[in-house]
């Protein structure tokens, strides 16, 4: 999970606008080999007029539904080919989106830190990239609740002591920011109290990095969200384990502008007709992530 301020579909993708150029690893493995092709999902619903209509007249008369992400968190979002197109659930979930309120997606890749202030500041119409929401989160912006998740202990095969409950002693990796940092610092916290060797906590600037961190072995395992974890494991299977259960799931929120409550409203209805025509519960199981599919959208106002 990563915490909020606090791919493509055929048919429905239109050109990436790249705002930054991005060099990840998620384009190959380890051992050279290119990452899958996206899996295919149905054409996203056809346009909804009275949520449309909610949508601010500038937005309507562009044609273009503007969205900030950050690539480097597969499955969620990721960069494929050249690395100048991208794919994933949060991908394909916010074609969706656009389709439903008659307009064209356009991804702008920004990194993950600049997401909530590029919100806020009118650089893209909405965010999504695996944000997540929690009830300590202090929101500056608008949430629309889409997915759940949960963090997601994976070690290396190396490593058969380490697990959720066991992480004194240990270095491990995850992305600088997230909420899973918070999570090692306060796991951290107990071991000294214990009297305990302390956790190497290892921040990261990508995933990538994080994963990479554990199959060379500089560090004994990360911490992730649940579905980029079982990405990882699936992707190097003979260095990478999933270790304990997941815990503290949270919902995932899509921020929009706190200036613009309609376009909040549109963005929850048309998630909500994703789930209601069922091209919602097919995009995750393309993706082998149904696991963290919800039944209703729902909007968290800005604080």
């Amino acid at each position: 999970m990563r915490v909020a301020d606090g791919r493509r579909s055929p048919g429905v993708i239109a050109a990436v606008t790249l705002v930054m150029a991005l060099l990840l690893g998620s384009c190959t493995t380890e051992d050279g080999e290119p990452t899958p092709t996206a899996p295919t999902v149905p054409p996203a619903p056809t346009k909804v007029d009275a949520l449309a209509s909610l949508v601010p007249e500038s937005i309507r008369d562009s044609g273009v539904l503007t969205i900030g992400t950050d690539p480097s968190y597969p499955p969620m979002e990721y960069t494929t080919g050249n690395g100048d197109e991208v794919a994933g659930v949060d991908i394909d979930l916010a074609s969706g989106i656009a389709a439903v309120l008659g307009l064209e997606p356009q991804f702008r890749l920004d990194a993950y830190s600049a997401l909530t202030t590029g919100v806020r500041a009118g650089r893209y119409d909405m965010g999504i990239a695996s944000l997540t929401i929690t009830p300590k989160t202090r929101l500056r912006s608008n949430a629309v609740l889409y997915f759940r998740s949960g963090s997601q202990l994976v070690r290396g095969v190396a490593h058969e002591g380490l697990t959720p409950q066991s992480m004194c002693g240990y270095a491990i990796a995850a992305i600088e920011g997230s909420i899973q940092v918070q999570q090692l610092t306060d796991a951290d916290q107990d071991c000294r109290d214990e009297g305990r060797e302390p956790i190497d906590i290892v921040a990261l600037s990508t995933q990538d990095e994080v994963t990479n961190s554990v199959v060379v072995s500089d560090t004994a395992g990360m911490l992730s969200d649940r579905p980029v974890a079982e990405y990882a494991v699936s992707r190097n299977a003979a260095t990478l384990q999933l270790s304990g259960r997941t815990f503290d799931l949270a919902p995932l929120g899509i921020l929009v502008s706190s200036d613009f409550p309609k376009l909040t409203r549109a963005i929850k209805g048309a998630v909500q007709t994703l789930m209601d025509t069922g091209y919602y519960d097919a995009v995750l199981r393309a993706w082998s992530t149904q696991s963290g599919a919800i039944d209703r959208a729902k909007i968290v106002w800005a604080d």
